[in-house]
């Protein structure tokens, strides 16, 4: 069983862009998409970016980069469930709310019980669902929302 925490994008994207770890793929990206060398070569299209052309890395703005990794990754998420892998997705802000509920919503009976006695480990903060906020303009909230609609699988 595999779980993918499905969060809004914005959210995520926000957090990306705020993530040194997350920034430094892209310029290791930029800095070899042209090399041929195997260990360095960036493929393209490729999958574990969401671009579909060497153009995106150069010409598309930070925020709209994400987002097409963020689709990336849940369009195969999407793809494995088709493909009957049992891959469960976790409503983030539910979780948020209350992981009690989240988690008898994800699990079995049998699969809760075998888990074992529920212990929440982390204190949800509500503010988290908001607080992309900080990072990300109106405007560019609206350009990710475009993308999101327009290349989402279904």
């Amino acid at each position: 069983m595999f779980l993918y925490p499905d969060r809004p994008i914005h959210q995520i994207v926000a957090s990306m862009m705020n993530h040194d770890g997350v920034l430094n793929w892209y310029q290791y990206a930029k800095k070899n998409i042209n090399r041929k060398i195997l260990g360095d070569h960036i493929p393209i299209p490729n999958q574990f970016l969401g671009i579909f052309e060497a153009e995106d890395l150069a010409n598309l703005p930070l925020h709209k980069l994400c987002a097409l990794r963020v689709i990336g990754h849940r369009n195969r998420a999407k793809l494995l469930i088709k493909r009957e892998i049992d891959l469960r997705f976790i409503n983030y802000e539910q979780l948020v709310e209350d992981q009690l509920a989240e988690f008898t919503r994800v699990f079995t009976n049998d699969e809760f019980t075998t888990l074992g006695k529920f212990h929440s480990v982390e204190v949800s903060q509500k503010k988290s669902l908001s607080k992309f906020k900080e990072t990300l303009s109106d405007a560019q909230v609206d350009e990710i929302t475009e993308i999101e609609q327009r290349f989402s699988a279904k």
